[in-house]
């Protein structure tokens, strides 16, 4: 079997981001600074915090084991303060011991955990993990989920029609269409299903990451939260589908 092309280095530092999020030390979103003695772990909760250094921490982010956002610089411009925020793919990675996992699981981890828990970013993931455990439970009936589907594929047209508008609106039903036509296919493609959700996903945050900088108005962020709840919805709904196609 195939394996993660990482060093052990890499490899010790996300087991050990991972055992310190399970055992409650630290949270998935979390912000590294630099001190006179080195890049230190500002949220870990204990003195056996992992050692870290900012390279480290963009080699990770490059191969999509955590997302990294510079929010500090030093004096002489130098990044030194990092907010990261673990992905699903270093949680699969650590539990699989680094071994690459059967493509349709991979698929699936991109399109529903990784999409759940990483490219919220800490932006209402409670609230969109709140509206797939009430409204999304697990049916066997694939008529029922298709019509699920298509359902909340209309909400949320409906609610990027109030995020976006123009190029960008356009781009974000790009993206809706082409999870639509693969997921009412004969054969669908999972590895396209999983780009067009995570693009959309990433189009609704920048929204976010903009409102953020800039001072955005409040309405503009209930829209852009309120779209991340629904896309949450609509990819767990498309996953089970996907789950009962290729059983």
């Amino acid at each position: 079997m195939a394996s993660y092309n990482l060093t052990e280095e890499h490899k010790h530092i996300l087991r050990q981001l991972v055992r310190g999020i399970k055992e409650g030390k630290l949270s998935q979103t979390f912000l590294v600074t630099s001190t006179n003695v080195g890049w230190v772990l500002m949220d870990w909760k204990g003195n056996d915090h992992p050692k870290l250094e900012y390279m480290d921490l963009r080699v990770l982010d490059e191969d999509r084991f955590l997302s990294l956002r510079v929010t500090g610089y030093s004096r002489r411009g130098s990044p030194s303060t990092v907010q990261c925020t673990l992905r699903q793919k270093a949680f699969d990675a650590v539990a699989n011991d680094f071994e690459l996992p059967d493509p349709v699981q991979a698929t699936g981890s991109v399109i529903i955990g990784n999409f759940i828990n990483t490219m919220m970013g800490g932006n209402v993931q409670g609230a969109a993990g709140s509206y797939i455990t009430m409204n999304q439970s697990i049916t066997d009936d694939l008529e029922i989920l298709m019509q699920r589907f298509s359902k909340l594929a209309d909400q949320l047209t409906e609610v990027l029609a109030q995020t976006f508008t123009g190029e960008q609106l356009r781009d974000a039903i790009t993206d809706v269409s082409a999870v639509q036509a693969q997921v009412q296919s004969d054969a669908p493609d999972v590895d396209l299903i999983a780009v067009h959700t995570q693009s959309l996903g990433e189009r609704i945050l920048a929204v976010l990451d903009i409102g953020d900088k800039l001072g955005g108005s409040i309405q503009a962020a209930l829209y852009a939260s309120n779209a991340l709840i629904v896309l949450g919805g609509w990819a767990s709904t498309a996953y089970q589908i996907l789950q009962r196609l290729v059983s």
